[in-house]
């Protein structure tokens, strides 16, 4: 009897794996196991009824997403979606086109973008890169003319950082300095051209610039007023950025308790301040908001002076300049602020779809390789010199407005993302830039969309979302790759999310091709 049941047992396996691409490793695992009891065999057999199901044709997937698409209930008819589908052919090796919908047109990819962006950069210059800022000076002590730091457009600077410089230049037995100049012509403060006004203030919209602290973003804690009618009261984090004044709550009200709250940032074009705006009730809880700082080069400055003073170093004179000009003394390096490496920042660009880091990328491509024109358009070229170049991804395939895809009129389409994505699993990083992108693992970014479903730990991609836009490209398991981008869609983004979810999940339903 127990004979006949661990034949059934395997039988049962095997007719599974047949029709599953998810019970191999199960089987491995199950086949270790010495001296199964007849009461585990039992048990296994009937969580395998459970799981085993029929793996789907390519035809079948094709059906079930043509079948999606036109569902009416999504109101995807004013929608204009791009889908390609690709899956590797285990024993050739070869990729074959499963699904192609409008993959060689050109679509508002939203944060899609980042994937040409971060490929770029980590094909230049791998994970292991870090970015230098140089602290310059004429090596004099205690009293140093000229201290002159240079701005890398480190996207990783903390204020820790600050002070672990300025306490370095203590230990050399720097106590004062005349003249503080601070270096931004690396690339000077500015917003991609495309970025809408109304995104400037908030976090995700913080200004791409040469010196870039806590990514240009503070937080402020703001409160109702004392009595109905004062404006808002608001705390920072940071002594320093109450200081400089960045915030303004003119704006704002305090309102009769018990209403809706309707408390916001805003900015106003040409001024150098965030506006707290909208009301809170009377004796409502704290509630704090990031919001992007306008001047990013001269809060540097304050919160470096506010590091070289809490080190015992006293500045005389600050200025936004350059290191080398004629009648400054010659200076050499002193110390540099290293950045974390590459591939962590690039990970967190990813992971949190960054969107001052992928701009950076851009840039900081442009200012390596050079070329005409301003920051970000040296950016653009540099990007699609490496993509077409280093990659393989057709040159006519995208046009990149900027690094992040905040900008509407950037155009990306199916094949270019997949083009990417493809290469990038197949080359020297392959491992380190999967890991980079969301995952449905648990805990991982996708997870939440994937919970309950077969996609549990096998898709990582990365997301994308602008008003009427969303998307999603990257990987089910290592052998199937997709893109899919609903572009100038009326519908709700929950809804745009259900389509793209079931749709990955019809390709992880595919069975192996061999």
């Amino acid at each position: 009897m127990q004979t006949a049941l661990r034949a059934l047992l395997l039988l049962l396996l095997s007719w599974c794996i047949s029709q599953s691409p998810l019970l191999p490793l199960l089987l491995q695992h199950i086949m270790r196991i010495p001296n199964v009891a007849l009461a585990a065999l039992l048990t296994i057999a009937v969580i395998l009824i459970g799981l085993c199901h029929a793996c789907s044709s390519p035809a079948q997937m094709k059906s079930n997403i043509d079948a999606l698409l036109a569902n009416s209930s999504f109101g995807l008819f004013r929608t204009t979606p791009g889908v390609y589908v690709q899956q590797l052919n285990i024993t050739t090796r070869t990729w074959k086109d499963l699904y192609t919908l409008r993959h060689l047109e050109y679509h508002t990819p939203a944060s899609n973008n980042k994937v040409l962006t971060t490929a770029a950069v980590i094909t230049a210059l791998g994970p292991n890169h870090v970015m230098h800022t140089p602290i310059l000076g004429t090596g004099q002590t205690p009293n140093e003319p000229l201290l002159c730091i240079k701005g890398s457009g480190d996207p990783s600077m903390t204020f820790a950082k600050l002070q672990a410089a300025a306490k370095s230049l203590a230990q050399r037995g720097v106590s004062s300095v005349s003249s503080l100049v601070l270096d931004n012509s690396l690339y000077d403060p500015s917003f991609p051209l495309g970025w809408q006004w109304e995104d400037l203030p908030y976090y995700y919209g913080a200004q791409p610039s040469s010196f870039i602290l806590q990514e240009n973003v503070m937080d402020i804690q703001v409160s109702p007023g004392n009595n109905v009618g004062d404006p808002l009261v608001i705390t920072y984090t940071n002594p320093t950025d109450r200081s400089l004044g960045l915030v303004r709550t003119s704006l704002s009200t305090t309102s009769a308790a018990g209403t809706p709250s309707t408390v916001d940032v805003s900015w106003r074009v040409g001024l150098p301040n965030i506006f707290v705006i909208g009301s809170m009730p009377l004796g409502s809880s704290p509630t704090t908001i990031p919001a992007a700082v306008i001047n990013p080069t001269e809060r540097f400055s304050a919160m470096l002076v506010t590091a070289l003073q809490g080190a015992g170093i006293t500045i005389n004179s600050v200025s936004i300049g350059s290191c080398q000009q004629p009648n400054n003394p010659p200076v050499t390096e002193l110390i540099r602020i290293d950045s974390d490496s590459l591939g962590s920042m690039v990970n967190h660009t990813l992971q949190v779809s960054d969107n001052l880091m992928a701009e950076i990328w851009s840039r900081y491509l442009g200012a390596i390789y050079g070329g005409p024109g301003d920051a970000t358009n040296r950016g653009l070229s540099a990007v699609s010199s490496i993509l077409s170049g280093k990659l393989g991804v057709p040159a006519s395939s995208f046009r990149q407005r900027d690094g992040s895809g905040l900008d509407y009129g950037n155009l990306v389409s199916p094949q270019a993302l997949i083009a990417t994505v493809k290469h990038m699993g197949e080359g020297p990083y392959a491992a380190a830039y999967k890991s980079y992108l969301p995952n449905s693992y648990p805990g991982g970014a996708l997870y939440s969309r994937f919970r309950g479903t077969p996609a549990v730990g096998r898709v990582f991609a990365k997301t994308g979302y602008v008003s009427v836009v969303s998307s999603l490209s990257g990987w089910v398991d290592s052998d199937k790759l997709f893109s899919i981008l609903l572009d100038q869609s009326p519908v709700a983004a929950s809804t745009r999310k259900r389509v793209i979810d079931q749709i990955v999940l019809y390709i992880a339903d595919l069975c192996p091709m061999q």
